[in-house]
């Protein structure tokens, strides 16, 4: 056995002594431990303290006496072992929020064990300095076999423990961005196209639209950077099935794009009962969500805004529009029946598509 080791050995035994005065002498939680018990425990680690270091002085005093030297070294394994019960009970103290709750009943057992761990292996260390070699060895065999298989648990414990808080964190973590950012969409708008969608599929026929989907128009619009084939206009008499045919498009554009990312598919359906509450705004808001909802994360002028309360003017939303499209690798917008919205103002239809133009 190496001296450098044993008095390495002895130094961290010091320190997370140490630690332990600082845990057992501050507010541990739900602690049920009254102040006689703390003091007892006080006086117990003072005590193991006093010993290691005559432990020590006693090692250091042997090394020109190899024998003996080494006969005390073999109490090594047990000053180890200590360091691991003062590390269990360091283990249950952690400035995380969650890791607290471990704390409490099962917290306050463990310290009492811990204790009398360390005053078992105090009268050990005590033993050692005078005993003969035998009885070293018979004392500490049967201490390390007593409370090895203990500390091993107990570290099984916390590491488990420790990883589920970390798994709980994650969740509550995710569960909390996830309530701001559905916050934050429903102050943009809570207008829900998904329903009609849904209903649309559930009544298209097999092939409906296949001949749109393929044509070139249509190609050329859904995969071309150029500005002047960014736009595709639809017109169809009434009835004609322009709507089945929307819920098509926007339906292929979802499922060919689907392990895609960046992809925003934004869409609204145009209806003449709805137009006392539809206008330009509202429909951009609403493509806005959308496309706010598809970006990995909210833009800081728009969690700005909503933090502010500024209210969203037809200006304002326009300029979101662009900077969240601006993120996204590709964005697509789709407007069914335009001529159901506001059917009698041809200005307000041109306000909304100049500004769905800009984006």
């Amino acid at each position: 056995m190496e001296a450098v080791g044993i008095a390495a050995s002895i130094a961290g035994l010091v320190l997370a002594v140490q630690e332990c005065y600082k845990i057992i002498n501050k507010h541990v939680g739900s602690s049920n431990l009254q102040s006689d018990e703390i003091k007892q425990m006080n006086s117990t680690l003072r005590q193991f303290l006093t010993v290691v270091g005559g432990f020590r002085a006693v090692l250091e005093a042997s090394q020109e006496d190899e024998d003996r030297f080494n006969r005390m070294g073999r109490l090594e394994d047990v000053m180890t072992v200590c360091r691991k019960i003062l590390e269990g009970i360091i283990a249950f103290e952690d400035e995380d929020r969650l890791k607290k709750l471990i704390r409490g009943a099962k917290f306050d057992e463990r310290l009492k064990q811990s204790m009398t761990e360390l005053h078992d292996a105090k009268e050990l260390l005590s033993l050692a300095i005078s005993a003969e070699q035998d009885i070293i060895i018979t004392e500490t065999n049967k201490f390390l076999h007593q409370v090895g298989e203990t500390v091993e648990n107990v570290f099984e414990t916390v590491q488990a423990t420790g990883e589920k808080m970390d798994n709980i964190r994650g969740r509550l973590q995710s569960q909390e961005d996830l309530e701001k950012k559905t916050g934050i969409l429903d102050w943009i708008s809570t207008r829900n196209f998904g329903p009609i969608q849904t209903d649309l599929l559930n009544r298209l026929q097999e092939g409906t639209g296949k001949w749109f989907l393929e044509s070139e128009p249509f190609q050329t619009w859904q995969t071309s950077a150029c500005e002047s084939d960014q736009i595709l206009f639809g017109p169809g008499s009434l009835g004609s099935g322009k709507t089945m045919i929307t819920a098509a498009v926007i339906e292929h554009l979802h499922q060919s794009r689907k392990d895609r990312t960046g992809i925003a598919i934004s869409y609204v359906y145009c209806n003449y009962k709805n137009r006392d509450v539809d206008d330009s705004t509202s429909l951009l808001r609403c493509l806005l969500r959308q496309i706010v909802d598809a970006l990995p994360s909210i833009p800081e002028s728009l969690k700005e805004m909503h933090k502010k309360e500024e209210s969203l003017t037809l200006t304002r939303v326009s300029g979101l529009l662009r900077e969240a499209a601006s993120k996204c690798s590709s964005c697509f917008i789709i407007i069914d029946a335009l001529d159901e919205f506001q059917p009698n103002s041809h200005q307000i239809c041109k306000s909304l598509l100049s500004e769905i133009t800009k984006v």
